[in-house]
């Protein structure tokens, strides 16, 4: 009698374990789902808030005030004057250049190439025009011929933005050198940091 009801106690547990199976599965597959569902929101989220600030950062710039912009414009264009001749004094030294000091005047070019490019009203070339400008620009130079052709295109978008207000062709050639600076600054930043690998 001990044994039969230890016999019906075992089928009976074995029987429950065998129709929790199922809905440990389901359980399970529920769950996984919920975590994906949760991992996609909050993908979209955080694309989301990404393109928001994108979009921020251009009301910003579009909110400025006509006297703000001009304010940017001005500091800009001469701070890009005064890297020129910075980098042009690098250019002409005999002794190997200062790479530190090299980094910090790139970076600062691109980003006042950057500041004007946002404030100026200036045409924006064509697609395909553009990167085959920025292809031509990043061709392999070394590190001094590069921050020479860096300098030409400054003194060149300088005299084109002066003849920009009476000539079409000296707004869009100036907009084209902006965006040169901002392409050759980086691949001069690229250089750096592997002349900086070399020399560790």
């Amino acid at each position: 009698m001990k044994n039969s009801f230890t016999k019906s106690k075992c089928c009976l547990v074995v029987a429950l374990a065998a129709a929790s199976l199922p809905i440990l599965a389901s359980t399970a597959a529920a769950q996984d789902r919920r975590l994906e569902q949760r991992m996609a929101n909050e993908k979209n989220l955080r694309d989301n808030e990404r393109l928001r600030r994108g979009m921020d950062a251009d009301s910003e710039v579009r909110a400025k005030s006509k006297e703000e912009r001009q304010k940017i414009v001005n500091e800009a264009f001469m701070r890009l004057q005064v890297l020129h001749n910075e980098t042009m004094t690098i250019v002409l030294a005999p002794e190997a250049p200062d790479l530190k000091r090299v980094s910090a005047a790139v970076d600062e070019t691109k980003q006042r190439a950057i500041e004007l490019r946002a404030n100026l009203v200036l045409p924006k070339p064509p697609k395909d025009e553009k990167q085959e400008k920025a292809e031509e620009v990043a061709a392999g130079k070394d590190l001094k011929q590069s921050l020479t052709d860096m300098c030409a295109l400054i003194r060149s978008f300088v005299t084109n933005l002066n003849n920009s207000p009476n000539d079409n062709k000296a707004a869009d050639q100036a907009r084209r050198e902006l965006d040169s600076l901002v392409t050759l600054s980086d691949k001069i930043t690229k250089d750096l940091a592997e002349a900086g690998k070399r020399v560790n």
